[in-house]
């Protein structure tokens, strides 16, 4: 009598458990045919199976047979192109436990750049320069007997118009003494003049940069060991 309450007793905390925590599912506690992702690089497939099983992996039309270690198993594969479908089938005795089809997937691993300019970027600005002053120097052609400057004759001319250097070049000016041939024969000199000149506020317009021109590497994707490129 006692051994049935004690039988009761069990049955009935067994429904409880049940009943708050769900069924029990004995084959979900089996261990699972499971795999290694297989890319087209890889040349071993691993995972775990149940104990005793026989795993074959089949590639194309050609089979290849695993080692079993416990409840891991290891089947060398040869590289295989990507998009390539395989199956793994785990056998328990002569009867199927478990089966995984996929397809062989591109590994992209290595970084791919592409250089790209990037153009000066600014603005134009209107900018105050305040009151300078500036010296000048110049080295210009003299008269050592008149003093007169014929470095300064001579472009004051072009610059007016009066002569033109097709009708005498500056060596020829100078041998001759000037437009009027005054200095003609006369000893000419290299002297330094300077000029110092005082300006005052002025607004002169300048570029100022926003952005230096450069260039620059950036990652675009990633290439497959076989040539094949996905974007980033």
């Amino acid at each position: 009598m006692r051994k049935k309450r004690i039988t009761i007793g069990m049955l009935s905390m067994m429904m409880a458990v049940t009943s708050v925590f769900g069924g029990v599912n004995v084959s979900a506690a089996t261990p699972k045919l499971t795999a290694n992702q297989v890319y087209d690089s890889t040349t071993t497939i691993k995972g775990k199976v149940k104990k005793g099983t026989t795993v074959k992996v089949k590639i194309g039309k050609k089979t290849y047979r695993s080692k079993i270690k416990k409840k891991r198993y290891s089947v060398k594969i040869p590289k295989t192109k990507a998009g390539v479908k395989y199956t793994i089938k785990a056998y328990n005795g002569k009867k199927l436990y478990a089966k995984k089809t996929s397809k062989v997937k591109h590994l992209y691993k290595k970084p791919v750049y592409k250089t790209v300019q990037y153009q000066e970027k600014g603005h134009w600005e209107w900018i105050d320069t305040g009151k300078f002053s500036y010296n000048m120097k110049f080295d210009c052609d003299v008269c050592d007997t008149c003093g007169k400057n014929l470095t300064k004759e001579y472009l004051t001319a072009i610059a007016a118009g009066t002569h033109t250097m097709n009708e005498m070049s500056y060596n020829d000016f100078l041998k001759n003494g000037g437009w009027d041939h005054s200095c003609i024969n006369h000893k000419i000199v290299k002297k330094t003049i300077e000029k110092s000149e005082q300006k005052d506020n002025e607004k002169i317009k300048m570029w100022v940069v926003d952005q230096q021109a450069s260039t620059k590497k950036e990652l675009v994707g990633y290439e497959c060991s076989c040539g094949a490129i996905k974007g980033k």
